[in-house]
């Protein structure tokens, strides 16, 4: 080789050589003048916020050490100090990659890079796997866990403030909460006091007359083709729910919203039947699902306490649900909500208020056949025109008009509410937005609101919103509030919303009109989102594995968490072709879920459809990967 050919190759690799150091001096030097930490994980290089960057205090005492914890795919990650101060034994083998925690008898061993643990030898899977990090500036790698889920399995008490970032970790309590492994308690069959309803096609009473209705997850349904969009795809009126509060009456529980995976079932109105309890029967029944809903190995439940504008406990803006007395507006003599949560909390369970937003009725406009109280008659009776618009009447039903103002704060207060006075674990909307509008979606439902403001926008010299977009800031600005509302009553309230899992639907211009994308990628709108993915991997428009990895690549956010919706009501259906030939769909998707780094957790819709026969053999395949976890 030549001089010159030579020195023309070693001076194009000192090229390259300079070029990377220089890249990487700017990713440090910008890291270091905008605050942000420099750290490498999963063989990449990551520059960590100011606000992802937490501190811990164990008793009241802030942890002094140079290792940062970080908030990493939501989750707040620790390290051995934090470990060590709070009392806990701390070991690591370097050849097995494996870190032993031991406090009062009780022994946790987690795989770094991995979302495995063993407690007290029992397999669990975490919702975020623990990671080796190497601090750039202090040149040395340290290993990070799940810091909710080390701290609450030792039976402590953990509490995050998103305010200042920082922890707050009690280990003077007593541990009702302790790893030891109990034997798995008999399961209770439902309560007799209201019948299972049919797998598919259910009868239900609807606040003003009863009406047979398709869930909108039924076979009915087409395999939810962008052309072809139901007024629900997916959960019939179902939705998922995470934590991240350290619940506060009952026995102390292990809140999934950070370390350990979700498993939460969907209980919705469905399951209260027609109403009219007593106290002694409403509380033998909610104590029979908890108890069976802990024996599936479920670590939550999302329970419907507002499906038609209603409210399952004494509210100041809504009227009683019929689901509680038998009759809306009348109150059933107790607090169904507080009963609840205390059997709940009991049970080591989360308990989530699942609410409907904008639905007022199924199958009836009459508003004169609701309650006086009842915000919507109200409106809609009301002499003036604007106030009229609050309530539009479309398909034969009843919604609040998502373009205003006043039902916005109407739907905030009552989050409010629940959040000022319960000990909620969180806030759960489902998927029923705006309606399905059809072709003249530009002309129907709250088009002439947008008519205003397109007028608006002309006299001010502004350029207008097309109706899609204006349609689409509606729901973002009501999702905003909510967040805002429940953030400031508790930092550690969490909200999420089970949107229907076909993202095309979701995205079409005449229905939805929800921007999951928008949500997930900021950190002001949802904890999480939990997507009704309820079809068969083999599926032709939607299957499973794929349209789960599309809804995990569009987790642009750390501080929000990805949920898996799945449909337990379709084992043995005749729905799919895989579903009637299959009877390990639902494992198999559970386990697909587990290898998707951005997956949390999971959430079944819904608990009658455990003892239903259709699905009987799918939910017996599937339940010990939720048991032994």
């Amino acid at each position: 080789m030549n001089k010159g050919r030579l020195h023309k190759i070693m001076s194009m690799i000192l090229i390259s050589v300079l070029t990377v150091l220089s890249m990487y001096s700017v990713n440090e030097s910008m890291a270091a003048s905008a605050s942000y930490l420099s750290v490498k994980y999963d063989g990449k290089l990551h520059a960590i916020s100011k606000k992802n960057q937490t501190i811990a205090k164990v008793d009241g005492v802030k942890v002094k050490t140079s290792v940062k914890g970080l908030i990493i795919s939501g989750t707040n990650m620790v390290g051995p100090t934090v470990i060590k101060k709070a009392g806990i034994t701390y070991s690591y083998n370097k050849t097995k990659k494996v870190v032993t925690l031991k406090h009062g008898g009780n022994v946790i061993k987690i795989t770094m890079g991995k979302k495995n643990v063993t407690v007290n030898g029992v397999k669990k899977v975490m919702g975020t796997k623990a990671l080796r990090v190497y601090y750039v500036s202090l040149k040395k790698t340290y290993n990070l866990v799940p810091a909710r889920f080390v701290f609450e399995t030792f039976g402590m008490k953990y509490k995050w403030n998103n305010s200042n970032s920082t922890c707050y970790i009690t280990t003077k309590v007593k541990a009702t909460a302790t790893p030891t492994v109990s034997p798995t308690p008999e399961v209770v069959t439902p309560s007799a006091i209201v019948p299972t309803e049919p797998a598919e096609i259910v009868v239900i009473t609807t606040p003003v007359a009863t009406a047979t209705v398709v869930p909108s997850a039924s076979p009915i349904v087409s395999t939810a083709t962008p052309s072809a969009i139901t007024t629900g795809s997916g959960i019939a009126t179902g939705a998922s729910v995470t934590t991240e509060s350290a619940v506060t009456s009952g026995a102390a529980t292990i809140a999934p919203y950070q370390g350990e995976e979700m498993k939460a079932m969907w209980i919705s109105y469905l399951e209260f039947g027609n109403g009219g309890y007593t106290e002694e029967q409403f509380t033998k029944k909610m104590a029979t699902m908890f108890d069976n809903c802990k024996t599936f190995g479920m670590n939550a439940v999302i329970v419907q306490i507002r499906p038609f504008s209603d409210a399952m406990y004494k509210s100041d803006y809504f009227p009683w649900s019929k689901y509680a007395s038998g009759t809306m507006g009348v109150d059933p003599g107790y607090d169904p909500m507080e009963i609840m949560i205390t059997l709940a909390h009991k049970r080591g369970l989360q308990f989530h208020a699942w609410l409907n937003p904008y639905r007022i009725t199924l199958s009836n406009t009459n508003v004169n056949s609701l309650p006086d109280n009842h915000p919507a008659k109200k409106w809609k009776n009301n002499s003036d025109d604007e106030v009229k618009r609050r309530v539009l009447s479309f398909n034969g039903n009843l919604y609040y008009n998502p373009s205003n103002s006043a039902v916005r704060s109407l739907i905030a207060n009552g989050v409010k509410e629940i959040c000022t006075r319960y000990d909620v674990d969180g806030i759960h909307f489902d998927d029923y937005f705006y309606p399905n509008l059809g072709t003249s979606y530009a002309s129907k439902f709250d088009a002439a609101e947008y008519n205003t403001y397109k007028s608006d926008c002309e006299e001010q010299g502004k350029t207008a919103k097309s109706i899609v977009n204006w349609r689409r800031a509606n729901v973002n600005t009501l999702v905003k509030k909510v967040y805002a509302t429940v953030k400031k009553v508790d930092p550690n309230i969490v909200f999420g919303i089970s949107p229907a899992g076909n993202i095309d639907n979701l995205m079409s211009k005449n229905a939805y009109y929800v921007n999951v994308s928008t949500w997930m990628a900021n950190d002001n709108y949802v904890d999480y989102i939990c997507p009704q993915i309820y079809w068969s991997f083999q599926n032709s428009t939607c299957p499973y594995a794929a349209t789960v990895d599309r809804w995990a690549s569009l987790k642009k956010n750390n501080s929000v968490r990805l949920f898996i919706g799945l449909a337990v009501y379709r084992g043995g259906s005749n729905v799919e072709k895989e579903w009637s030939n299959s009877s390990d769909v639902l494992k198999r998707q559970i386990l697909y879920g587990r290898t998707v780094n951005a997956v949390s957790g999971f959430a079944f819709y819904r608990y009658d459809s455990f003892f239903q026969s259709a699905p009987k053999k799918e939910v017996k395949n599937m339940l010990p990967l939720l048991k032994n976890n």
